[in-house]
């Protein structure tokens, strides 16, 4: 499971290893901390070997009905690529087969 994690210092993305029930985190490991692109991180999403999340939401710049406060101080949205893989080999972090990379089509 790849997780965004953007509660506390310092924003990251996260690998989550589940159990076989599904239920509970085996192993956490950071993919990418504290990087200086990781204004307020938030929804992402998985495409082969890469999570590719909003890095700075600018969520307190909207009302809640999701206008702008103020247009003028809206930044240009930032999108990070974070790779899923990284260190998966290191025995703690498995590739489930749903999330592993597809092969490339011929």
């Amino acid at each position: 499971m790849i997780v965004v994690q953007n509660g506390f210092p310092p924003a990251r993305v996260m690998r989550l290893q589940l159990d076989e029930t599904g239920t509970r985190v085996q192993h956490a490991q950071a993919l990418d901390a504290a990087k200086p692109e990781f204004g307020l991180p938030t929804q992402g999403v998985v495409v082969g070997d890469a999570f590719w999340v909003i890095a700075n939401s600018q969520r307190g710049q909207y009302d809640s009905y999701g206008i702008p406060k103020d247009a003028a101080k809206l930044k240009p949205v930032h999108v990070y690529r974070s790779d899923i893989t990284f260190a998966a080999d290191s025995g703690k972090g498995v590739i489930s087969p749903a999330a592993a990379p597809m092969p490339a089509k011929q």
